[in-house]
């Protein structure tokens, strides 16, 4: 680790906090994902490696940034706060957090003896102090945790609360018109990737751990596609069937029709329509890899939005995706 990392980390939070708020809970109007993802085209001089670094550690101190708030002592800084996450661990020397914050100590960013005033104790374990607040343990904004809390009470709010600020595992939909799920199974084994199967999607396997798949051979010939395994099993609710008409009608970058599309083995049809003509466009590439060629796109234009019109009491399945508030640190497993 280096004082450069260090350096992209604390700018990159504070611009993040900059945005203009988009909801009650004063969350930032982009999206954490899309707006590191921007910070990097800006910034070409980070490297992978840094990049894998800066991200991890950015949505940690996101999600935990009011425990961290608490912690810290005053004036509250972006600075301040690295400095308590970072030395969660400095008890124990041969961790590798602990590695880190005599590292940190060490760079270039902060002048010297600016630790002493740093409570040491471990961060993390006030998760489960139960003399604070319980919104604060799970470092939820109290508006969010208490419409929680009112509907599932105090306990469950907090299990479902520190759930959400996991990093979930990574789900994988098996193309069953390129292979067989048992087949991807042990090809991905033999590469040296830690996978299973998924109990409920037929076509799902899990990493229990992120892992760069991009890179593979299967992924770019099609095999399979990152799909969440609720996102599949919603998906094969629709039970279509080979000559069927199936409207798809908030298709995105076709994550849905990508997994009941091969039902329909490239007979009868799939619309694809979208009000964001780019996401459109990126499923047309994702089709294209899985095989399907039974598509149509319909994009938002006057001409699209006629022959959505004219598809109305024709189709044999409909999909619409309604989708609830967002939480800032969602994080997109891809």
């Amino acid at each position: 680790m280096n004082a450069f990392r260090l350096r992209h980390l604390e700018q990159s939070l504070e611009l993040y906090h900059k945005l203009p708020p988009a909801t009650p809970c004063s969350f930032p109007s982009l999206p954490l994902d899309l707006f590191v993802r921007h910070y990097f085209k800006c910034h070409k001089s980070i490297k992978s490696a840094d990049k894998l670094f800066i991200t991890n550690h950015l949505y940690q101190i996101v999600k935990w940034k009011a425990l961290l708030d608490f912690l810290t002592p005053p004036p509250a800084a972006w600075s301040s706060r690295i400095r308590t996450y970072f030395i969660s661990d400095r008890s124990q020397p041969g961790t590798y957090a602990g590695k880190i914050a005599v590292q940190y100590e060490e760079s270039s960013m902060f002048g010297a003896g600016q630790w002493a005033s740093v409570d040491l104790s471990r961060w993390k374990l006030h998760s489960t102090n139960a003399r604070l607040p319980p919104h604060m343990r799970c470092s939820f904004p109290e508006p969010l945790f208490a419409r929680i809390e009112a509907a599932l009470g105090t306990a469950k709010a907090l299990h479902i609360c520190n759930i959400l600020n996991e990093e979930p595992p990574i789900f994988l939909r098996v193309n069953p018109n390129r292979i067989s799920r048992e087949r991807l199974y042990k090809f991905l084994l033999n590469k040296g990737v830690v996978v299973e199967k998924c109990v409920n999607s037929p076509f799902g396997l899990v990493l229990p751990q992120r892992q760069k798949l991009s890179d593979l051979p299967e992924y770019r010939l099609g095999y399979f596609e990152i799909q969440d395994e609720s996102s599949q099993l919603i998906a094969f609710k629709l039970q279509a069937e080979p000559g069927q008409k199936v409207l798809d009608y908030c298709a995105g970058s076709g994550g849905k029709t990508l997994a009941f599309g091969p039902l329909l083995e490239n007979t009868g049809r799939l619309y694809l329509h979208d009000t964001r003509e780019r996401m459109l466009l990126d499923a047309k590439k994702r089709l294209k890899r899985a095989g399907i060629q039974n598509y149509q796109l319909l994009f938002p234009h006057a001409t699209s939005e006629r022959a959505v019109e004219s598809l109305k009491g024709r189709m044999d399945w409909t999909s619409v995706a309604i989708y609830g508030e967002a939480a800032e640190g969602r994080r997109i497993p891809s």
